[in-house]
C-alpha cells in the first residue's frame, strides 16, 4: 500500500463543480498519488468513458433472504482508472438522483465498493467518500469489516459540498445496509426516526472536508447547520475547508476561443469589445455607460433567485442591463414553473434591457467576458465556483457575506483599493437592491472600476494551490509523507 486513494462518488463529475472534482483528481495523479475512482454504472458514465468497460467479476449482496447481483467493471478516463458497479435495475438511467429507491441503490453501492476491493486487487490507504451517497462507507468499514485482515488500516475521508443534501430516508431502509433498526439506534445513527446518510459520514469518517474554511464556521451554527451543527462542532478537530479552485488554463480570457475577443489584465479594453458584441447579440443598447449584470445558477431560493424576483421591478428602473441564465434547477416542479413564467414575462416587459435564457454553454463564457457585474446573491454558499470564474474574466462579483464568498472575494465596503467585489449581509431584496445601486454608482467612475476589474483578474485560485492541502491531509491521516513530485 503506497500513496493510494480510492474516490467513491455517485457520478464522474467532469464539469468540476463538486468538492473533489475531476481536475483535482487528475492533479493528484500527476503528483504521484495512485488515485482511482469507483462510481455506479449509469448511462452518463457509459457515454463519458471512451475506453470500453471491461467486466472483472461478479459480486452478490444479501438483503435478508434476497440476493442482489452486481458486476464490477473497469475502464479509464484521461489516465485515471475507473471502476464501476453495474446494477442495471438501480443505475441504468440518465439521472440516478431520480428520487426513487435512492436509499436502496446507494446502500448497495456503499456495500458493493467495499466488497469489490479484494476482487479488483486494490487496497487503498484512504477511501475518500464524496457526498451523502457514499457516506455509509466509513461506518460499514469500521463495523462490518473490522475483523477482516484485508481492510486493516484503511482510513476514510468524508467530503461534502452542501450540508443541506443529507440523504434522509425511512428508517426501515437500513436493511439495505445490512443493519438492523436496533443497531442503527445503538450506534447513534438514527435521525428523528429516520436514517441520515450524511450523519453516518460525519460521525464515522476519520477526517472530513468541505469546500471552504468559512463554510465550516457557518455550518457549526444553528442557522446553517441543518440540524447537524452539534456533530460538526464535535468533529471540529477533524474537519477542514479546502477550496475547489479553478483551472487557469481552461478559464483564460487571453486564450479562450469561446469568447468574442481575447484579452488580458494588460489589454483589458478587450473586455469592452466583448461587452459590445454581447449587447449586440442580445439586442440590448450598445453602450459602455450601461452596466451589464449577469446571473447564472439554479432557480432556487438558496441561490437567491427570490431576491432577484422581488427586487427586479426596482432594478429595472435603473439604467442597467441584465441577463439571467439558469441551469438545471433543484426546485419543486411547480416552483420552477412559476419562476420561469415570471422571468419570461420580465423578458417581454423589459425586452430592451432584460433577458432570461436557459443554460447555454456556448453563451456562458461570452457572458462572463461581456458582463460588468456577476450577481450571485446566494443565501448560503459553501464555496462558489461562478465567482472564481467571473473574476478571472473581470466580471465583478456581487455576493452575500457568507460561506466561500468570504474566503474568495475582497469586499469593496472593507477595502476599496484592493476590492474584488461588492457584498451585502442580509437576505433581503431591499438590501440587495441597495448593493446593486451602490455598485452602479462605483461603475460610473471608470478608473475605480477598472482597478476593481484588474484586482479580480490578478487573483489566483489555480487549483494547484489547493491540491497541496489534500496532500497534507492524506499525509497526516496515514502518518507518512505523500509524494509531491
Amino acid at each position: 500500500m503506497s500513496n493510494s486513494v480510492l474516490v467513491a462518488a455517485a457520478q464522474l463529475n467532469i464539469f468540476n463543480t463538486n468538492a473533489l472534482n475531476f481536475q483535482v483528481i487528475k492533479k493528484l495523479k500527476e503528483l504521484g498519488v495512485d488515485i482511482r475512482i469507483f462510481i455506479p454504472m449509469d448511462r452518463k458514465t457509459q457515454r463519458i468513458c471512451i475506453q470500453e468497460f471491461i467486466a472483472i467479476d461478479d459480486i452478490a449482496l444479501n438483503i435478508g433472504d434476497i440476493e442482489i447481483e452486481a458486476e464490477i467493471k473497469e475502464s479509464e478516463y484521461e489516465g485515471i482508472k475507473i471502476y464501476a458497479l453495474d446494477m442495471p435495475e438501480y443505475f441504468d438511467m440518465d439521472n440516478i438522483y431520480d428520487q426513487t429507491n435512492e436509499a436502496e441503490k446507494f446502500s448497495c453501492f456503499c456495500r458493493g465498493i467495499l466488497k469489490a476491493l479484494p476482487i479488483i486487487n486494490f487496497k487503498p490507504e484512504i477511501i475518500q467518500c464524496e457526498d451523502w451517497p457514499t457516506a455509509f462507507i466509513p461506518f460499514i468499514l469500521k463495523e462490518k469489516y473490522k475483523d477482516i485482515t484485508f481492510y486493516d488500516e484503511i482510513k476514510t475521508i468524508f467530503t461534502f459540498n452542501n450540508i443541506g443534501n443529507q440523504g434522509i430516508f425511512d428508517i426501515d431502509t437500513c436493511r439495505y445496509l445490512d443493519i438492523t433498526r436496533e443497531e442503527l439506534v445503538s450506534k447513534g445513527l438514527d435521525y428523528y426516526e429516520q436514517i441520515n446518510f450524511m450523519k453516518a459520514g460525519l460521525l464515522y469518517a476519520d477526517k472530513i472536508t468541505t469546500v471552504s474554511t468559512n463554510y465550516v464556521k457557518d455550518i457549526s451554527s444553528q442557522m446553517f447547520g441543518n440540524t447537524l451543527e452539534n456533530i460538526i462542532n464535535m468533529r471540529q478537530e477533524d474537519i477542514c475547508g479546502i477550496l475547489t479552485g479553478i483551472d487557469n488554463d481552461s478559464n483564460n480570457p487571453q486564450t479562450d476561443q469561446r469568447i468574442y475577443v481575447n484579452y488580458s489584465i494588460d489589454s483589458i479594453e478587450g473586455k469592452l469589445q466583448n461587452k459590445k458584441l454581447l449587447q449586440k447579440k442580445l439586442g440590448f443598447e450598445i453602450n459602455d455607460d450601461i452596466p451589464l449584470i449577469f446571473f447564472n445558477s439554479n432557480l432556487s431560493c438558496e441561490k437567491g433567485i427570490d431576491l432577484i424576483q422581488y427586487s427586479l421591478p426596482d432594478i429595472m428602473k435603473d439604467n442597467v442591463q441584465m441577463i439571467i441564465m439558469s441551469n438545471k434547477t433543484r426546485c419543486e416542479e411547480f416552483q420552477e414553473e412559476i419562476l420561469e413564467e415570471f422571468l419570461q414575462r420580465a423578458t417581454e416587459r423589459y425586452s430592451d434591457k432584460f433577458l432570461y435564457i436557459p443554460f447555454d454553454e456556448s453563451m456562458l463564457y461570452k457572458c462572463f467576458a461581456g458582463a460588468d457585474i456577476f450577481l450571485m446573491p446566494s443565501a448560503i454558499e459553501p464555496c462558489g465556483f461562478g465567482q472564481l470564474v467571473a473574476m478571472r474574466y473581470g466580471a465583478v462579483p456581487l455576493v452575500k457575506e457568507v460561506g466561500g464568498f468570504i474566503d474568495t472575494v475582497k469586499f469593496f465596503e472593507n477595502d476599496m483599493k484592493n476590492a474584488t467585489g461588492f457584498s451585502f449581509k442580509y437576505s433581503n431584496e431591499k438590501v440587495l437592491l441597495y448593493t446593486i445601486r451602490r455598485a452602479i454608482e462605483v461603475y460610473k467612475n471608470k478608473d475605480v472600476w477598472i482597478n476593481i476589474q484588474k484586482n479580480c483578474m490578478s487573483q489566483d485560485f489555480q487549483i494547484d494551490k489547493y491540491i497541496k492541502e489534500y496532500i497534507q491531509l492524506y499525509s497526516a491521516l496515514v502518518k507518512e509523507r505523500y509524494c509531491i513530485c
